[in-house]
């Protein structure tokens, strides 16, 4: 075979100047890493990537719901809470259902293709399935209650925003990392879109009418970083 046939048919070598170690920590590093073709993988494909995503999404919206649980239960949110109207229990707890149902039809599927971690961002998609499922169950609860913001009068259920919050980073992150080889921009912009939606949830908090304000500015100007998508 001709030298430069033989050297077309060779598959790419990494040089490193750490010998083993060196490549091992080439290959950990999933973000950035090329294949055979030179094809570039995309963050939310590394290892474990998406596992953790999705634990720090279960973590975030658990940690959530336990602080608006902790409060509502110590009377430490302002007064003029709310119940639900049975309406609205009985619409959030079919809601819930719906979600089950889309959780159970993604598990069976994905086991079906090969195992619950063989795809990444479904991974991640059925696992913003469960938090929206458990928000909408812990909703049609009794005793479940909700705020009225003291500005627009609107009902604002703490719960809903809890899930809105953790799901819109979430859900940023994953359109973003399925397109890019480092995490940098899609947890800038999951950050921005998670904490633009958790001002809806702190407005009806807010002391004054001023503070009302600086959130909403906040949540307005933090959204409108999605448009751009700088990479």
């Amino acid at each position: 075979m001709p030298a430069d046939e033989s050297r077309k048919a060779s598959p790419p070598v990494a040089v490193t100047s750490g010998g083993s170690e060196g490549v091992t920590s080439a290959a950990a590093a999933a973000a950035t890493s090329v294949d055979g073709a030179g094809v570039k993988h995309a963050v939310i494909d590394a290892p474990g990537h998406a596992a953790t995503l999705a634990v720090v999404t279960m973590a975030l919206f658990a940690a959530g719901t336990l602080l608006v649980q902790g409060c509502l239960a110590g009377q430490v949110l302002p007064p003029g809470a709310q119940e639900l109207h049975p309406g609205e229990r009985y619409a959030a707890l079919v809601s819930a259902g719906m979600h089950f149902g889309i959780v159970m039809t993604r598990t069976i599927v994905m086991s079906i293709r090969g195992g619950m971690f063989t795809s990444s961002s479904s991974l991640v998609l059925l696992v913003v399935s469960g938090v929206a499922a458990c928000a909408a169950c812990l909703m049609s609860l009794e005793g479940s209650r909700i705020l009225v913001d003291p500005v627009t009068g609107c009902r604002v259920h703490m719960l809903r925003w809890v899930e809105w919050s953790v799901t819109a980073f979430t859900m940023t992150y994953v359109v973003e990392a399925v397109d890019c080889e480092t995490s940098a921009m899609p947890l800038l912009l999951g950050l921005a879109q998670g904490t633009s939606t958790l001002m809806g949830g702190l407005m009806p908090l807010a002391p004054s009418r001023a503070v009302w304000l600086a959130c909403l500015a906040y949540a307005v100007l933090a959204y409108l970083t999605i448009f751009p998508r700088a990479r």
